[in-house]
């Protein structure tokens, strides 16, 4: 992703199988580079009707060694402190019955391909 958005994906010491920590991260990519979402740190994401919820925080480049500017993605079973690594939540969560849907952008990754980085 890095290439398009100068961001990469990282899904950290969580304790579940291989196919569903890939569906996390390409979750994120998706969201960016074919919905143009673009993420603030301590934003949450889910499959609607669950109430599994995982965080995304941001780690600038050289934070945690991490080579580019990162959305590490803490999911429930991720035993990482996430106070100690990124500190207290900069966002407040949603009230609850708030919208929070992502609705994708029409076009977004032909304009990316087309016209190379974008901001999201």
């Amino acid at each position: 992703m890095a290439a398009f958005n100068g961001h990469e994906v990282a899904v950290p010491m969580a304790r579940k199988p291989a196919p569903e920590v890939g569906r996390l991260a390409m979750g994120a990519v998706y969201l960016q580079m074919v919905c143009g979402s673009t993420f603030r740190d301590s934003n949450t994401i889910g499959l609607e009707g669950s109430d599994k919820k995982a965080v995304y925080r941001f780690a600038a480049e050289g934070h945690m060694g991490f080579q580019t500017d990162t959305w590490v993605i803490l999911d429930e079973t991720c035993r990482l402190d996430e106070d100690e690594m990124f500190g207290p939540r900069p966002l407040a969560p949603p009230p609850p019955g708030y919208d929070n849907t992502i609705k994708p952008q029409t076009g977004f990754l032909k304009r990316v391909l087309r016209g190379g980085r974008s901001d999201h």
